[in-house]
């Protein structure tokens, strides 16, 4: 095993390319990874677990309206006491996002609208400032951000794996390149199923279902360009059947056409052939040194 790190299977140029590409896309996929998939997750459930024991307070609900660029919009406002002073909280979740579009906080805020409904906040003992209307694990945006977290991540695996393989002489430009599609695809798709499965007060059958069969494909063909990375590459492979046929030596080293070199090394040292009825193989890959009936 120890010959296969003196072999070159590319020159310096393809592996300075080849090595820049996969970190390239790793630097790429790993922020989208964190800021659009880790990060609110993990936010979500360390305020989930900050909440714990926070304590719940009668709240009185009022509707307000402001303005932004697509025009104007109602909200809510939830009005409650605590040890003698007034305070009011526009939060709904434990998402530190507060807009009233994401579907956790679309169904706090159709819940407290109902007619008759009671309004109430949860506050923290220790900050009355701090408030919320639910403090419950808001699985309905949660999960939508899921396929984000694995897709990115994977997406920056595979170029880190590519590039250290790259780094050792293992051409990966296939690898690169169905990343790098793989990449584009999930960087559309992705987001877009998110937005369809995570927005509005319910779930939109169609345009979920539409958007999470490009997701799919493109999580697909994560998954394929993570497992080509991971591959041994043919001429890995054609070595190591090599030299577990007793053929390839450090000393037997060469460049530029190495791989056809100990191969033909390989073959002139391999031993005569198994008798008749009898397969080379045995556990492993060809030539292991076991016979099998």
């Amino acid at each position: 095993m120890e010959g296969l790190a003196g072999v070159g299977l590319m020159n310096v140029g393809q592996r300075i390319v080849q090595i820049v590409g996969g970190l390239l896309l790793a630097a790429i996929f790993a922020p989208l990874a964190w800021f659009f998939g880790i990060d609110p997750l993990a936010a979500a459930v360390g305020n989930w677990r900050q909440a714990a024991d926070y304590v719940e307070v009668p709240a009185t609900v009022e509707t307000r309206t402001a303005q932004d660029a697509e025009g104007r919009f109602e909200y809510l406002v939830l009005r409650y006491e605590r040890n003698g002073q007034s305070y009011e909280t526009i939060r709904m979740t434990v998402l530190e996002d507060t807009d009233i579009d994401i579907r956790a906080n679309a169904q706090v805020i159709e819940r407290l609208r109902r007619p008759g409904a009671n309004a109430s906040v949860w506050v923290s003992p220790r900050r009355p400032e701090v408030a919320l209307a639910s403090r419950d694990l808001p699985w309905t945006s949660m999960w939508p951000r899921l396929p984000l977290a694995v897709g990115f991540n994977l997406l920056a695996l595979a170029g880190l794996v590519a590039a250290a393989r790259a780094a050792f002489g293992r051409n990966m430009s296939v690898t690169l390149w169905l990343t790098g599609f793989a990449g584009a695809w999930s960087g559309f798709s992705l987001p877009l199923f998110s937005l369809a499965a995570g927005e509005g007060t319910s779930v939109d059958t169609g345009a979920t279902a539409g958007a999470g069969i490009f997701a799919v494909i493109g999580l697909g063909l994560t998954f394929v360009a993570v497992l080509g990375a991971l591959r041994p590459s043919s001429e890995t492979e054609a070595i190591l059947a090599s030299e577990s046929a007793g053929g390839f030596r450090p000393e037997h080293r060469t460049t530029g056409g190495s791989v056809k070199a100990a191969q033909a090394v390989g073959s002139a040292r391999a031993p005569a052939a198994p008798a008749s009825g009898v397969k080379r193989g045995g556990i492993g890959r060809r030539g292991s040194g076991f016979d099998k009936r």
